[in-house]
């Protein structure tokens, strides 16, 4: 076999084409072509096999650099080229030479919507059988796309500034991601002073899933005012695959003689469906004056109004800020029942003294679905088929309903179960499985069908909700004649202990006062074990 070396591909962008290669040296007089196998999606090409000969000749060398001080006289001497022998397109023979240098291009075009990796495998086909050599190829896709939604952000010494950003997998699989302030310098700006300290940020950004991230800056008491410090920032992306500084952000410090705060971070996350109340907080370093709050336009996804001292709400406040004091300003923020899982931006501006003061509250909002659907697909070991749907709510109940379908002549107890891969701060791990069994098919002997709908409620999903809404379900189908047998079998295919982690029935829906809508959960589809938005309410 050869002695390859296989160059990182870079990661794999949707609709784009990149190109790697694989090297090697052939160790005798031979030929070569190369194939691509094992290839389901048509992802890479072999574009050209291309070869150089080492060669010593006679040229000019010595004279040392100038750079280091270094003199000697230039004279001929040996040095080594590698000169060209020839290229073909990888199916017609290339003939080389003991020792010759062999490369081999391989072209990778990725789909528009492409899976997380992509696999195949090159041989490269010697004229000896000996050396001929299957190389596998792996190829990972990877595109984040991140919107600063606040490229500039104000403070006032001794307090901090955010800059948020709505970061979205657009390929690839789950991995981390980071910003990195660069404070030690930026063409064609002033950088912030030391007493201004903007700690990295790292977060994990699921599979095709969206996040919204603060990068918060602590401005030290002896931060001199400035209209625009700038700086840049790095971004990591795909557990550190690739780096660069995609964006700059601005600082402006001021001392105004008005500061609007609020106690209320400035991410956070709420639940389709429901409602949020907090305080925005203004107040006069001095004189009394003249003050005005608004909110500007929200997304689609929420309402947002200020509440009066009766809690009715308003859409904006005019009001006299007394002298070297402070006033709370109630805000009610309502996400809409039917908001997938979206990062949205909500901004409040203020004008104090006419106007001569200005200033906006930012806040990044994820929203989360109210309701996630996980599919299991058509499941079968053998003559026994079955699909599942488990759907879960923000509120704590769960769904597991689905059917398994007897073929053969002979029936089988089955258990059908699904997790998920998350679990809490305890190791609790989200499953469900449902047993029961199916007669054989032989018309009216027996019963080939079996169906349920299985409903329950656990709090540890309320606590979990952000990450179970990116989570990925795993599902499994056992079958056997020997009923003690199925149990074990399931969970250990979903790598769960026995008995640890299962859900529970606690309150079983409609008996013990509890209605959803809809009361019948509605299956929607395969879809590769992410789960689907669904509205899916229940209360008392």
């Amino acid at each position: 076999m050869l002695q390859v070396t296989v160059l990182p591909f870079p990661p794999g962008v949707p609709g784009n084409t990149a190109v790697s290669h694989v090297e090697f040296t052939s160790p005798a007089n031979e030929s070569y072509t190369t194939s691509i196998t094992a290839d389901p999606n048509s992802v890479f090409t072999v574009t050209e096999l291309s070869a150089v000969r080492p060669t010593s000749e006679v040229g000019v060398v010595g004279g040392g650099d100038p750079g280091d001080g270094v003199k000697s006289h230039p004279h001929k001497g040996t040095i080594e080229v590698d000169v060209p022998v020839g290229a073909t397109n990888g199916v017609n023979p290339l003939n080389v030479l003991a020792g010759d240098k062999l490369t081999v291009s391989v072209q990778m075009v990725c789909p528009q919507n492409p899976a997380d990796t992509y696999s195949a495998t090159l041989t490269i086909n010697s004229s000896n059988p000996a050396d001929t050599t299957a190389v596998p190829l792996t190829w990972a896709t990877g595109e984040v796309d991140v919107q600063v939604l606040n490229t500039n952000a104000t403070a006032v010494p001794g307090s901090t500034a955010t800059w948020l950003l709505k970061v979205q997998s657009l390929a690839g699989a789950g991995a981390n991601i980071s910003f990195d302030p660069e404070l030690d310098g930026f063409p064609g700006g002033v950088v912030p002073p030391a007493s201004v300290s903007i700690p990295a940020i790292t977060a994990f950004l699921p599979h095709r899933g969206q996040l919204i991230l603060a990068l918060n800056a602590a401005v030290g008491a002896v931060t001199p005012p400035f209209e625009s410090y700038q700086f840049g920032v790095a971004e990591t992306i795909l557990n550190g695959a690739d780096r660069f500084t995609p964006f700059s952000l601005s600082l402006t410090v001021t001392n105004p003689p008005v500061l609007v705060t609020s106690a209320q971070p400035t991410t956070f996350d709420m639940v389709a469906g429901t409602q949020i109340q907090f305080s925005l907080h203004a107040e006069t370093k001095g004189a009394a004056g003249d003050f005005e709050l608004t909110i500007n336009p929200t997304p689609p996804e929420l309402t947002c109004v200020f509440l009066d001292a009766q809690g009715n709400p308003i859409p904006k406040w005019n009001v006299t800020l007394p002298a070297k004091s402070g006033f709370d300003f109630p805000v009610r923020v309502s996400a809409d029942l039917a908001t997938p899982l979206s990062p949205v931006h909500l901004s409040f501006a203020w004008s104090a003294f006419n106007g001569t003061e200005q200033g906006t509250l930012d806040f990044g909002i994820m929203v989360l679905p109210q309701a996630i659907q996980f599919s299991s697909g058509t499941l079968g070991p053998s003559t026994t088929t079955g699909s599942a749907f488990w759907t879960l709510n923000a509120e704590g109940f769960w769904n597991f309903s689905g059917s398994v379908h007897e073929s053969g002549l002979v029936g089988h107890a089955y258990a059908f179960g699904m997790s998920l891969n998350v679990q809490d701060p305890s190791g609790w791990v989200p499953a469900y499985v449902h047993s029961g069994s199916v007669g054989q098919n032989l018309g009216p002997i027996g019963n080939p069908n079996d169906s349920w709908s299985d409903s329950g409620f656990d709090p540890r999903i309320i606590n979990l909700w952000p990450a179970i809404v990116s989570a990925r379900s795993l599902a499994t189908l056992s079958v056997d004649n020997d009923a003690s047998h199925i149990l074990p079998a399931v969970l250990e295919a979903l790598g769960i202990a026995h008995g640890v982690g299962l859900l529970v029935v606690g309150v079983v829906i409609g008996g013990q006062g509890w209605t959803c809508d809809p009361a019948n959960v509605q299956g929607s589809g395969d879809n590769g074990g992410f789960g689907v938005d669904v509205t899916w309410t229940c209360r008392k």
